[in-house]
């Protein structure tokens, strides 16, 4: 989308300016006095000049550009939260799993330890 917005801008800056606003006669510019007073710094500088033409093109690019930034850090937030419950998830699990292991340890050694004490008293 931008670089066909910017390759029509470029066709466009050979032009007369008051055809770069993709409508009618000056839309680009309030009048034709406004285009007139500048016009020869519009026809050597790039910039300014981009930024008057294709007014409604250039808003719809900006539009759309702002909703996918808006979508991008929707996701990436979701993609932190998500990942921030799964890390508090994982993190108990794990906790849960040690205490089990040492609770069963515990008990095996303790099993060893009297079945060890019990051969040795006999």
């Amino acid at each position: 989308m931008e670089k066909s917005l910017i390759d029509k801008k470029e066709k466009l800056f050979k032009t007369d300016p008051s055809k770069w606003g993709g409508g009618g006669n000056f839309s680009c510019f309030r009048d034709e006095a406004e285009m007139n007073e500048l016009k020869d710094r519009l026809m050597v500088d790039k910039a300014l000049a981009f930024s008057y033409m294709l007014p409604k093109e250039t808003a719809e690019y900006e539009l759309k550009r702002e909703e996918l930034c808006f979508l991008t850090n929707q996701c990436l937030g979701e993609v932190q939260r998500i990942s921030g419950d799964n890390g508090r998830i994982l993190r108990s699990h794990f906790k849960e799993m040690s205490e089990n292991m040492c609770t069963h340890i515990n008990t095996v050694s303790y099993f060893i330890v009297s079945s060890l004490e019990s051969c040795n008293v006999g």
